[in-house]
C-alpha cells in the first residue's frame, strides 16, 4: 500500500499558490482509490500536515506558466536526442537553456528522423512556486500539468494552445486525470537540484529565524541584568563581539559599526525593493502593438522594462515598417536579428517601456 498525494494549483496571485485541490489517494498494485478530495486556500495547508507527511507527492502546474515546442531531429536515437535537445531548445527560446527546465512530452521517430514535443518552464518561476507551497514544497516528486494532460489529444498543434485552460476546463475530468498522471506522469520538470535548492532554502530560513530568537533572548537577559551591565564592561564587550558575529554570519561581506542600525537599513532596502515590483500593463502593451501586412507575430516576451517579439515577414521592408510602428510607442525600438529560412524571414525585434507606466 501505496500513500500519494496530488496537488493541483486551482489559481496563482503572480507566482504564489491561491487555491489548491488536495487528493489523497492509496495505490494498490494497479488500482488507485481516492481518500479524500478538498479544495483548500494555501494558509490551509498546514491544516493537512498529517496527511502530507511520509507520502509521495504529486504537483500540478497551471498551463500558464509552462512553454511548449516541437522539435525535429535528423536521427532517432533516443540517447543523441538527449544530447542535442538543450541546444535545439536554446534555439527557440529566448532564455538562457541554464534558466529553464524541460522534459519530453511525447517522442514520434522512425525512417531515421524523429519528432519531440517538448515543456518546459522558467527554473526561477517553478522554484517561486515551491517556496510558496513552505516546506511542502521539498517533498514533491513530480511536478507536471493536468491542464497539459486534458489536452493531450490536441497536443500536436500548438495554435490550440493557444487559448488559456483553466481549472474550470478539466474539473468534471479531474479524477480520471489524478488516475492517469500517477500511473505514468505525462512528464517531469521535478528537478533534484531545483528540490534540493528548496530544501537548503527553507533549513536556512530556519536557522535565521533561531539565531534572531537567541539574539532576543540574550538582549533580554542583558537587560534584565541592567545594574550588573554597568559594573562589568568587559561582558558587554564580548556581547557586542556576539552580536557582531551573528550579523557577520547573515552578512558577510559587509563591515560592521552598528549591527542595529544596519539591519533596519537592510528591512527599510527589502521594503523599497518590494515597492518596486509593480505590475505591468501586459494588456495595454499588446493591445498597442499594431500589426503590418505581411507580418506575423509568434512570440512575445515582456519582461523588466523590456519587449522583445520575434515573428515573421516575407520581406524586409515589412520588417522596418514594423520596427517605425512600434518606435511610435516603445524606445530604443532595434531589429537584432533577422535571418531566411523556407522562403520567410525570421526577426527578433527588441525595445524598452517604463515599467509601471501604461503604453497607449
Amino acid at each position: 500500500m501505496k500513500g500519494v498525494v496530488f496537488i493541483d494549483i486551482i489559481s496563482l496571485n503572480g507566482l504564489m499558490p491561491e487555491r489548491l485541490r488536495l487528493t489523497l489517494c492509496e495505490k494498490k498494485k494497479d488500482s488507485i482509490h481516492i481518500l479524500k478530495d478538498v479544495e483548500i486556500n494555501r494558509n490551509e495547508l498546514s491544516e493537512m500536515d498529517s496527511i502530507l507527511k511520509g507520502r509521495k507527492v504529486y504537483l500540478s502546474l497551471p498551463i500558464d506558466i509552462l512553454g511548449i515546442r516541437i522539435l525535429e531531429f535528423p536521427f532517432s536515437d533516443r540517447e543523441k536526442i538527449n544530447d542535442a535537445l538543450p541546444y535545439e531548445l536554446s534555439q527557440t527560446i529566448l532564455d538562457d537553456i541554464d534558466k529553464v527546465v524541460w522534459d519530453i512530452v511525447e517522442l514520434d521517430s522512425g525512417n531515421g528522423h524523429a519528432r519531440a514535443i517538448v515543456v518546459y518552464a522558467k527554473r526561477k518561476d517553478i522554484e517561486e512556486i515551491l517556496r510558496g507551497l513552505d516546506h511542502y514544497g521539498s517533498g514533491i516528486s513530480v511536478i507536471t500539468s493536468l491542464g497539459l494532460l486534458s489536452m493531450r489529444p490536441l497536443v500536436r498543434n500548438l495554435e490550440s494552445l493557444t487559448r488559456g485552460i483553466s481549472y474550470s476546463d478539466y474539473k468534471d475530468r479531474y479524477s480520471v486525470l489524478v488516475h492517469e498522471e500517477i500511473r505514468k506522469p505525462l512528464f517531469n520538470l521535478g528537478r533534484k537540484d531545483i528540490l534540493r535548492a528548496i530544501e537548503y532554502e527553507r533549513v536556512s530560513k530556519k536557522l535565521r529565524v533561531t539565531t534572531y530568537l537567541l539574539l532576543i533572548l540574550i538582549l533580554s537577559v542583558l537587560l534584565n541584568s541592567g545594574v550588573r551591565i554597568f559594573y562589568n564592561l568587559r561582558e558587554i564587550e564580548e556581547m557586542e563581539g556576539m552580536i557582531s558575529s551573528i550579523y557577520k554570519t547573515q552578512f558577510p561581506m559587509e563591515s560592521i559599526k552598528s549591527p542595529v542600525l544596519q539591519l533596519r537599513s537592510h528591512i527599510k532596502e527589502l521594503r523599497e525593493r518590494e515597492s518596486l515590483l509593480t505590475g505591468i500593463p501586459v494588456l495595454d502593451i499588446m493591445k498597442s502593438i499594431k500589426l503590418v501586412d505581411g507580418v506575423s507575430i509568434n512570440e512575445i516576451r515582456i519582461e523588466d522594462g523590456m519587449l522583445n517579439l520575434k515573428g515573421e515577414a516575407s520581406q524586409l521592408i515589412d520588417i522596418e515598417s514594423f520596427r517605425n510602428s512600434l518606435s511610435e510607442r516603445f524606445k530604443d525600438v532595434n531589429i537584432v536579428e533577422s535571418k531566411q529560412l523556407s522562403g520567410r524571414i525570421r526577426f527578433l525585434i527588441t525595445g524598452r517601456f517604463d515599467k509601471g507606466v501604461s503604453v497607449r
